[in-house]
């Protein structure tokens, strides 16, 4: 199919729809979107609130919790322990499809009645203050870290230990004011640089070892300010500059912005990659307007994810997964997942989803677990649930939600 121009329903903006997209839309048997993909990766992140916390009673046990839902928030808040707990079930607030009334608002009626999870996580120890956090021990206020440890005031922290005020850090340890680096150790105040070791303010720096105040340098030892010296007389220096001055530091930092203002900047921070347009990629290829991705595939209007393929539209994915589309929060041994959020963890075919893992063929769900072939939570036969999902469709696009702007939602 030709390149294809629209206009966008939510920003009234002109944008195009690429061959390419129309080759995913026809896979996956979705129309093509009618909003444009800024519009949609918006629209996405209000899905996600990793920031904002609030303290609150859990509504099952009534302790003291952290929540990302303040105290106005009608809905039932569990916390970590009683959500995932035996002491409900989501399938009760099971509901037979109305098909007179809209499905969106249907789903929007269940999500209000089903307890919802406090803070996105998965198997934390002691990370009670930080929200989109997986696999992680002692996180605090860090949020979308991944399998890392004695994390503060960060985001998007993947395999690390010990960082501080950093983002984007991934396999690193003892770092501080780290942005956007890999494989860094025992370093602060880096940016864009990866695999340094004993360093502190570079820039754009490769494979460093005992370097101050630089940028652009790539396999080097003992470098102060852009000067190479032998390893007693960079000691020597160092050993002059008082890191552990507050007003020191602040001269530094001030020295720090304007040696990257007079450097050299690569066009875009992509790394080993290939057939990539975006900005902070590795390890990928065949990416199209991707940001803050690693070891992804085949896919287009990403943000945020690692270990993806053959996917569309996402924000905070990952992986191993793949076939996803318009999905926030979704992924990691998942396929087939599509409009939903916080759906991760063994799903497959699930479709306009939230907060649902280890369960396959749902159609409007919220908060299954361990479930196969539900629609609004209420369980059906396979051959039922085969038989109703296309009518749902149907209805879907015969009678779409509208919402108070105009703006018209039909499948898809």
């Amino acid at each position: 199919m030709n390149r294809e121009t629209k206009q966008c329903q939510n920003c009234k903006n002109s944008f195009t729809i690429e061959p390419e997209d129309f080759k995913f839309y026809e896979k996956i048997s979705v129309p093509p979107p009618t909003w444009c993909p800024e519009c949609r990766m918006v629209r996405r992140m209000n899905f996600r609130n990793e920031r904002t916390l609030y303290r609150r009673k859990c509504d099952l046990c009534d302790k003291d919790i952290i929540a990302m839902y303040d105290n106005k928030q009608t809905d039932p808040i569990y916390c970590y322990s009683c959500w995932f707990s035996d002491k409900w079930d989501p399938i009760d607030f099971g509901k037979a499809h109305d098909f007179k009334v809209a499905f969106l608002d249907q789903i929007r009626q269940l999500a209000r009645l089903v307890p919802k999870l406090a803070l996105e996580g998965y198997q934390n120890t002691s990370s009670d203050y930080s929200n989109f956090t997986w696999l992680s021990k002692e996180v605090y206020l860090s949020p979308s870290t991944l399998s890392s440890e004695n994390v503060a005031y960060s985001r998007v922290v993947y395999h690390s230990r010990d960082i501080l005020d950093s983002y984007i850090a991934h396999y690193s340890e003892r770092c501080f004011w780290v942005v956007n680096g890999e494989k860094n150790s025992s370093s602060k105040f880096l940016l864009n640089s990866h695999e340094c070791l004993d360093s502190s303010f570079l820039f754009d720096c490769i494979d460093c070892q005992n370097c101050f105040m630089s940028s652009n340098l790539r396999h080097q030892k003992y470098v102060f300010r852009n000067r190479k010296f032998s390893p007693e007389e960079y000691k020597r220096l160092l050993k002059d500059v008082d890191l552990g001055s507050h007003l020191i530091q602040e001269k530094l930092f001030k020295e720090f912005i304007a040696l990257i203002e007079s450097s050299l900047h690569k066009f875009a921070l992509i790394k080993k990659s290939a057939n990539v347009i975006g900005n902070v990629v590795t390890n990928s290829k065949n990416a199209f307007f991707c940001f803050d991705a690693d070891k992804v595939e085949n896919v287009r209007y990403f943000t945020q994810g690692l270990e993806v393929k053959d996917s569309m539209d996402l924000f905070g994915a990952g992986g191993p997964a793949e076939i996803l589309y318009e999905g926030v929060n979704v992924g990691y041994q998942d396929s087939k997942i599509f409009f939903s959020a916080n759906t991760y963890i063994g799903c497959l075919e699930a479709y306009y989803n939230k907060q649902c893992s280890n369960s396959q063929y749902l159609f409007g769900c919220v908060g299954l677990r361990n479930k196969q072939y539900c629609i609004l939570n209420k369980q059906y036969t396979k051959e039922e649930y085969e038989s109703l999902v296309p009518k749902i469709i149907k209805h879907m696009n015969d009678m779409p939600y509208i919402d108070k702007k105009g703006r018209v939602y039909k499948y898809g």
